[in-house]
């Protein structure tokens, strides 16, 4: 807040009346870190391929700039870019990468933390698993999602905005049934299983 004073002064008077002023001033709110989804899941044979990558969106969704790191908190787990600058608003996708050699039948869980000088709830955190099946043995359905841009804009009393695709994989190794449903009146899904 800014604060000051304005003086007017008339001819003759000795003691000019002034009123005291002020005026605030407001910065952009500070950069605010967002992940989607917040779990990733992969699945793949001991000693077989490494499964395919997936993807997680990082989303500044504050008012100011920021730059950010991503730091994995496994060896058999890689994130790519792992570091980079986000304005205001700005998104950019992130590539989980699995390097499951060497690695037992089991289950594994691990995180990768983005840390954000710049962001008032850093840090954030995605969650990743892997299950690593004995060789031979069918490994499960394992849901997989490219959410792509799934941003809309629509002018009010105008026409809807197109439509958008997400898509919906599945990376293990037996058929997966899926439902899929929407927790917004203006928002529709075909097909929704």
């Amino acid at each position: 807040t800014l604060y000051g004073v304005v003086t007017a002064t008339t001819e003759g008077s000795e003691s000019p009346p002034s009123i005291e002023t002020s005026a605030t001033t407001d910065s952009a709110p500070p950069a605010v870190i967002s992940l989607n989804p917040s779990n990733i899941a992969f699945s793949m044979e001991e000693g077989g391929s490494n499964p395919a990558s997936g993807l997680v969106r990082l989303k500044n969704t504050g008012g100011q700039a920021m730059s950010w790191s991503a730091l994995e908190s496994a060896s058999w787990l890689s994130v790519s870019p792992g570091t980079g600058n986000l304005g205001p608003g700005a998104d950019t996708m992130l590539t989980v990468s699995i390097a499951g050699d060497g690695l037992a039948p089991d289950d594994y869980a691990a995180t990768v933390q983005l840390v954000s000088g710049s962001a008032e709830n850093s840090p954030q955190a995605f969650g990743v698993s892997l299950s690593v099946t004995d060789a031979g043995t069918p490994m499960p359905p394992l849901i997989q999602l490219d959410l792509g841009s799934l941003g809309f804009t629509a002018t009010q009393g105008g026409s809807n905005p197109s439509t958008k695709t997400l898509t919906v994989s599945n990376v293990g190794g037996q058929t997966l049934s899926w439902t899929a449903s929407e927790n917004a009146s203006w928002l529709s899904l075909n097909p929704s299983s």
